[in-house]
């Protein structure tokens, strides 16, 4: 019997969600994405963010699934910050006061990772992600309404490094109204963010390839060969098409 586990990213514009169906050994058997608008600033509202929820629930008939939630955009923090310590419950502690934000009275929920061994001073480098707790809280709250179980909370610049493997450059992600660049090298992600516009480079392939900016879309630029490039080096690209999926759902797969 197969059962099926539900990945879901709650971006600015819209949410994105794929649905993986995996049989008893826990195999993925099958994909299936949608896509689903949303009013503006939904994630900044509690009652919005509920009355999207509850939407989802009602229409794909949400109950007793297992849920991982993808967060990232402009909300959320992703940086280098360096520590003399090397253990994660350590640097977790000292992390909180690495967090730079404009708005004092916002809680966030942060992790790190430990990228490096020590340097001559001692120090070790560690990536840092947080991203508002609120918004966390909210979107667990209500997704876990009818016996579901959210078990993970993700962030996007890893699921753009998972599907870059062990290459090295920069992802550029266009969806809705928003570009997302995460600059990956052996399988990390060293620095994320959101952009206003595409370097020259990106720009001068999408026009020869007859796209748009404002469309959907994934670009590398790979640093070894400096080149500009549609998609080569990600395999979710053959599982887009063979699952009729949009770039940024064939993102979630693994």
């Amino acid at each position: 019997m197969k059962s099926k586990k539900i990945i879901l990213w709650p971006a600015a514009d819209e949410v994105y969600i794929l649905a993986m169906y995996l049989n008893r050994c826990g195999t993925v058997k099958g994909y299936e994405g949608f896509t689903v608008s949303c009013p503006t600033r939904w994630l900044q509202d509690a009652q919005r963010t509920e009355a999207v929820m509850q939407k989802l629930r009602a229409t794909y008939a949400w109950k007793n699934c297992h849920i991982s939630l993808v967060v990232g955009g402009e909300d959320l923090i992703w940086k280098q910050v360096s520590l003399p310590v090397k253990q994660k419950e350590q640097a977790g502690q000292l992390s909180c006061w690495e967090l730079d934000t404009k708005e004092e009275n916002i809680g966030y929920t942060y992790d790190v990772m430990r990228i490096s061994e020590a340097d001559t001073a001692g120090m070790y480098t560690w990536i840092l992600g947080a991203y508002p707790e609120n918004r966390i809280y909210s979107l667990c709250v209500s997704l876990q309404q009818q016996k579901n179980k959210v078990d993970a909370v993700d962030a996007l610049p890893c699921c753009l490094a998972r599907q870059a493997g062990g290459h090295t450059g920069t992802v550029y992600l266009h969806e809705g109204h928003t570009l997302h660049a995460a600059y990956i090298r052996g399988g990390v992600p060293l620095t994320y963010g959101t952009m206003r516009e595409l370097p020259a480079g990106g720009r001068a392939l999408l026009q020869e390839r007859g796209q748009s900016e404002q469309d959907d879309f994934i670009l590398w630029f790979d640093e070894e060969t400096q080149v500009w490039q549609t998609n080569p080096l990600f395999t979710w690209e053959e599982r887009c098409r063979a699952y009729g999926l949009s770039f940024p759902v064939g993102v979630l797969t693994r």
